[in-house]
């Protein structure tokens, strides 16, 4: 859950109790307040969902019609893990906002089953089962395991997770994320072609380390730049979900560093996304510092522009550099000679091109489509 967070009691599983017994409760994802009905103000999307569960199995109601009225009455977003009597539901809501995979790999001589976000976290030796689709509950018992859909909406997949969220060596709703990306850098520099927006042959690529290395690269590759790592992490550390606009400045500092000795250089910075700006502003003031000659933005995705509510950390879009401000305006902001966003056509083609297994993305923090998912 991104909501209410801070307190030693949100850190889960949460622990749910009801008159004959106790249940477990893990959740990936968000859930606005738009979609608890009866929620409590003390509560965050997690505890709703642990006290509406309880509330039900008080009613002498088995789980698996518990986790049916659930995803039927409760919207998106939300993947959840719950342990009850010796049973374990894996579920992901009817949209499938948020990714839920399913591995299985031997271990001590056993089967054993795994289960993750994104399918990068599982050792070499388990392989990738498949997703939970969405609105489908599976249930493990005793080594067995069946699966339920419950009901059929129109998915609307997360856009953001290819754009940045996921490591690139995952594959989730079919989408190898390290492709997506490849095809999102190549279609940027193709457009810089086309639009005669293209920085000088002389100069230097480099991609934001970690999640615009990938775009960076094939940046490079489409015109033959040179790429070079000049930008280094030191620090395995995401800074767009820092607290607050200080913690995200100070963790920038903390988390790069950069090549000396690069006077006279032109260099192309190729980032997946650019929310807040923090990052990017650092970035430059350190190339500047190393005395880079001209520094070239480009965006392998559009202006974020929008709030999500779905499980991005983005409530606010008041916090957005994109927001009331023209492109020329963020250039000027950031401090960059030149600055390119990717097309959100190229975007979604990127992504869809590259295996995706639904026909619908929610591109809300984009263009303001969250694919059917708002309901209010």
């Amino acid at each position: 859950s991104r909501s209410n967070l801070g307190s030693k009691n949100e850190v889960q599983p949460l622990i749910g109790k009801y008159n004959d017994g106790v249940f477990a409760v893990c959740h990936n994802g968000n859930i606005p307040k738009q979609n608890m009905t009866d929620s409590l103000d003390d509560e965050n999307d997690t505890m709703f969902l642990v006290r509406y569960i309880s509330n039900k199995l008080n009613k002498s109601i088995e789980m698996i019609e518990v986790i049916h009225d659930l995803i039927e009455d409760i919207d998106s977003a939300y993947c959840l893990i719950i342990m009850h009597k010796k049973k374990l539901y894996l579920v992901r809501d009817k949209h499938g906002v948020r990714p839920l995979i399913i591995g299985m790999g031997r271990l001590g001589g056993h089967h054993s089953l795994w289960i993750s976000s994104e399918s990068c976290a599982f050792p070499e030796w388990v392989s990738i089962v498949r997703d939970v689709e969405p609105g489908e509950v599976f249930c493990l018992e005793n080594g067995v395991w069946d699966s339920y859909k419950v009901c059929e909406r129109k998915p609307a997949v997360c856009v953001f997770e290819y754009v940045y969220f996921l490591r690139e060596n995952s594959l989730v709703n079919g989408v190898l994320v390290k492709d997506a990306r490849q095809k999102m850098g190549a279609y940027l520099c193709i457009q810089d072609i086309e639009n005669d927006t293209l920085p000088p042959k002389d100069s230097i690529v480099v991609g934001a380390p970690n999640s615009g290395i990938s775009a960076g690269m094939a940046y490079a590759k489409e015109n033959n730049f040179e790429y070079n790592q000049i930008i280094i992490r030191k620090v395995k550390k995401r800074t767009f979900i820092e607290k607050s606009q200080r913690h995200r400045i100070d963790a920038v500092k903390r988390k790069i560093s950069i090549e000396k000795d690069l006077g006279g250089k032109s260099v192309i910075f190729v980032d997946d996304s650019l929310v807040r700006g923090n990052t990017v502003k650092g970035i430059i003031t350190m190339l500047k510092e190393a005395g880079i000659k001209e520094i070239h933005i480009r965006i392998a995705s559009p202006p974020v522009k929008n709030a999500c509510y779905f499980g991005i950390d983005i409530p606010d879009k008041t916090e957005l550099i994109a927001t009331a401000r023209t492109v020329d305006d963020i250039r000027k902001e950031v401090g960059a000679d030149s600055l390119q966003y990717l097309n959100g056509e190229k975007m979604i083609g990127s992504v869809m091109s590259s295996g995706l297994k639904y026909d619908n993305l929610c591109t809300g923090c984009f263009n303001g489509n969250y694919g059917g998912l708002l309901s209010w």
